[in-house]
């Protein structure tokens, strides 16, 4: 499976896409195929250090 992570802060170049096995569901749990998604304005002010974590 493909999937990005932010291996450093400050800007897009952060993003790095990176194969990954697909996780295995345990017992009472489900596996949700996700087809796309996207970045929000707070993920890019996360990433860009200028956001907070806190909900």
């Amino acid at each position: 499976m493909h999937s990005y992570r932010l291996e450093s802060f400050g800007s897009l170049q952060g993003l790095k896409l990176i194969e990954e096995q697909q996780p295995v569901p345990g017992r009472n749990q489900v596996l949700i195929k996700v087809r796309a998604c996207s970045l929000n304005y707070r993920d890019l002010a996360i990433l860009y250090g200028t956001g907070t974590l806190t909900p």
